[in-house]
């Protein structure tokens, strides 16, 4: 077999071992997936070379090319190493999030892994960091919503203390006194309006906005006193902390912690 064939033969195999490690990465197999994504990319680089012989015993594999060749190749795999990985992490990202074998922990490791790879054959760092994009926002998304759950359910529960004054106010009786009703109106509508916006103010925003933007959500809350709204940073300010920690580093501040969370 000559040597096109064989680095046809190769690369083709190579093709194959990344669609199947994608897919493994998308129904949960996290490390069997990357194992065979790894296996893909070493093919594309290995069919990068001309062989000009084999010698027995021994297996001596003479290469044609010249250290330039293997620079050529190295490029390459860089090439397609980050959009491959960047797919990787994408899934895994996405798909820890619905149920599946996906943990906090198996993200973790398989975005280390891929930065330390993708380091080692020298990608730069806004490329690594183009990759771990889904990792960074899904985390920062998650421990933000650490924050902004537990403010919401306050909310709520002010909005049926409100509820609750209003029934009691009305007596089952029809409304007469419609300004007096306003009056018990107003603030439910408004607690209801800051639900809603707490609730999605983190979506598809950048995810180095998010500590500002749950900052500013729960500054402008009108529905808690200035009191309350203290007590409750002070109840979560070691998530607070986590959150801008992994948003300024790219680092978890407390892996154990983290990785025992789960958020739904």
């Amino acid at each position: 077999m000559d040597n096109i064939k064989v680095k046809s033969l190769m690369f083709c195999s190579s093709m194959i071992c990344i669609f199947l490690g994608v897919i493994s990465c998308l129904f949960g197999n996290v490390a069997g997936g990357g194992i065979v994504i790894a296996t893909g990319l070493l093919l594309i680089l290995l069919s990068q070379f001309e062989i000009e012989s084999f010698k027995m015993p021994g297996l001596e594999a003479k290469l044609r090319k010249t250290i330039v060749e293997a620079e050529v190749a190295l490029e390459t795999l860089r090439n397609i190493a980050v959009p491959i990985s960047e797919i990787s992490i994408s899934l895994a990202a996405r798909t820890g999030r619905m149920g599946t074998a996906s943990s906090h922990e198996e993200l973790y490791e398989l975005a280390m892994r891929i930065k330390s790879e993708l380091t080692q054959i020298k990608v730069d760092n806004e490329n690594i960091n183009i990759v771990l994009h889904e990792w960074f926002f899904y985390t920062s998304f998650d421990m933000g919503r650490m924050i902004i759950d537990p403010f919401i359910e306050k909310l709520r529960e002010r909005l049926n203390e409100l509820n609750a004054d209003l029934n009691e106010w009305a007596g089952g009786k029809p409304i007469t006194d419609h300004i007096e009703h306003d009056k018990f109106i107003q603030p439910i509508k408004k607690a209801t309006i800051e639900i809603e916006h707490a609730r999605l103010c983190m979506w598809k925003k950048n995810y180095r906005d998010i500590p500002e933007i749950i900052r500013k959500c729960i500054a402008d809350c009108a529905t808690l006193s200035e009191l309350e709204k203290q007590d409750f940073w002070n109840e979560h300010d070691d998530r607070w902390e986590d959150l801008i920690y992994f948003v300024n580093e790219g680092e978890l501040r407390r892996k154990q912690v983290w990785f025992e969370t789960e958020v739904y």
